[in-house]
């Protein structure tokens, strides 16, 4: 081998040299430049696989997100409509009732209505047989005056009278 490397020209010594310097500067670029370099990296990846990871993971989130989202919508969509059936069963009560009160509260009008005109036509009808008694001993004064009839006879008279006119 000596000889191969002879006839190629080169001197076994400093290709040994240089094998030993490149030996070095391989190491110190190892331990300066690829380790440092490969932590780099790995860190960089780690870093990226971790965002991978977190985006990922906030993509499920999201996605149950919208699906709790679509399913609280339906919920509170299906409280508004009984709330609103409730309210409209409501409402519809109350107009019954409000009617049933003002009907109630008209036929107490009438009766109190019926009543009162009934006291007042009772009222008028004895005001009237009193000026009608009144005329009535009038009249039967004045008939009565031109003739001798004793006061007993006169309130029989008149007794008679009102009694005719009561019937």
């Amino acid at each position: 081998m000596g000889d191969l490397v002879g006839k190629l020209g080169l001197d076994w010594r400093l290709l040994l040299a240089q094998v030993v310097n490149f030996g070095i500067l391989l190491g110190v670029l190892t331990w300066a430049v690829y380790k440092p370099l490969l932590k780099v990296m790995g860190e960089r990846r780690a870093t990226i696989e971790r965002g991978l990871n977190d985006a990922a993971a906030a993509q499920q989130k999201l996605a149950s997100f919208e699906v709790f989202q679509r399913e609280q919508l339906q919920e509170f969509r299906k409280k508004t409509d009984a709330m609103l059936t409730e309210a409209t069963r409501l409402a519809e009560q109350m107009k019954k009732e409000s009617a049933a009160r003002a009907a109630d509260q008209a036929v107490k009008i009438v009766q109190q209505a019926k009543l009162t005109i009934a006291s007042e036509r009772e009222q008028m009808l004895q005001e009237l047989r009193g000026e009608l008694a009144d005329l009535v001993a009038a009249a039967a004064g004045k008939v009565v005056a031109g003739q001798d009839i004793s006061p007993d006879q006169h309130r029989k008279l008149v007794a008679a009278a009102i009694t005719a006119l009561k019937q």
